[in-house]
């Protein structure tokens, strides 16, 4: 079955230019995969974003910078835990100021 995901920290709301976090709890050794959904600006964050691994607690991590040019306001992103067709998604929302 597919892993559960549940959000553990996320830093909301952010400033543009600060940094921000998501912290998750999922299965261990479980392939994470986080991205921002497209929501306007020319500038997407990507640094700090992508693939990692949850460790043996089950916890995965993305600390990024959230670009200076973002449009502010409520943002889209979404995690994947899994692989193939035990794979989980869900989304959050991170709100820039």
């Amino acid at each position: 079955p597919p892993p559960s995901i549940r959000v553990e920290e996320i830093t909301s709301p952010v400033a543009r230019g600060g940094e921000a976090t998501l912290k998750i709890i999922t299965r261990p050794g479980a392939k994470c995969e986080l991205r921002v959904l497209i929501y306007g600006p020319q500038t997407l964050p990507t640094d700090g974003l992508g693939f990692t691994t949850a460790d043996g607690d089950g916890f995965c991590t993305w600390t990024w910078k959230v670009p200076e040019e973002s449009i502010p306001g409520t943002w889209r992103y979404r995690i994947s835990a899994g692989e193939g067709e035990g794979r989980a998604t869900r989304e959050v929302t991170l709100v820039i100021t």
